[in-house]
């Protein structure tokens, strides 16, 4: 469960307003220390030490949403860690002569979760795209000028297949087997990403499509940096072409995935 911001000021109104809700549902306190001049800290300690909070903020956020400057992301997978990951945080606070509350933990987590869902969204996103630029969805082969053979749905290039033994393991064989070659292609796609956020910070997307479909080095060939180059104009307009589809698909993905969640 996430919970934003608290304003530090009109402390005694947020005691107020937190208190009144719970007399309105009838919530039995087991602590009773709520009090009209109670610190902020103890409204999170109240929070803290119900057992009962995720039910009691879901109830209460249109309530105090209007009153508070925070509202309450009750729908969050945060509220499934589990206690003994908050108890080792704080036994390694403690460890550290420090104290944390364990509102703090949940709020260091839930930041946490929202890094790493948005980072796997957009990997997702770079997946489903690069399957749909590729090949449409459909598992072929195909035979590239130069003589190579791609392959899959994720259209593996034969060459690049002993790197992903290397980084994955011996056993992969993303030619024959389907799930090993979406494992591949997105090995593959997601190193093009982490070097265009290297070297292209101000187009990712673009540049991660052209690497992976034109390769890695693309960008030392003579035909991409030489514009008097006889094959200069039609690689640059294959690469944005394929590129801006690339950028398209991605983009519908992400913005699908991301609204879902």
């Amino acid at each position: 469960m996430a919970l934003g911001k608290i304003e530090t000021k009109n402390k005694n109104k947020i005691i107020k307003v937190i208190a009144g809700a719970l007399l309105v549902v009838n919530v039995v306190l087991t602590c009773g220390y709520v009090k009209t001049n109670t610190e902020l800290n103890k409204a999170e300690t109240l929070i803290e030490k119900t057992k009962s909070y995720n039910k009691l903020l879901k109830d209460k956020n249109d309530e105090l949403k209007e009153d508070l400057s925070y509202e309450v992301n009750s729908e969050s997978d945060i509220r499934l860690i589990r206690d003994d990951l908050i108890s080792t945080v704080k036994e390694v606070v403690k460890s550290r002569d420090r104290e944390i509350a364990e509102i703090d933990v949940l709020r260091a987590l839930n930041s946490t979760e929202n890094r790493i869902m948005d980072e796997y969204i957009r990997v997702a996103s770079l997946i489903l795209a690069t399957m749909e630029t590729e090949t449409g969805f459909k598992h072929m082969v195909h035979k590239n000028p130069n003589g190579t053979v791609d392959y899959g749905i994720m259209q593996v290039n034969e060459v690049v297949v002993p790197h992903v033994k290397e980084a994955l393991g011996k056993h992969m064989d993303p030619i024959n087997n389907k799930d090993h070659n979406v494992d591949a292609g997105s090995y593959e796609i997601y190193e093009c990403y982490l070097k265009a956020k290297e070297k292209h910070p101000e187009d990712v997307i673009w540049w991660t499509y052209a690497y992976y479909n034109r390769g890695m080095y693309f960008e030392n060939t003579e035909a991409w940096k030489n514009i008097n180059h006889p094959s200069h104009k039609k690689v640059k307009k294959q690469a944005d072409v394929r590129s801006e589809i690339f950028r398209e698909c991605y983009e519908a993905y992400y913005k699908a995935l991301a609204e879902s969640i």
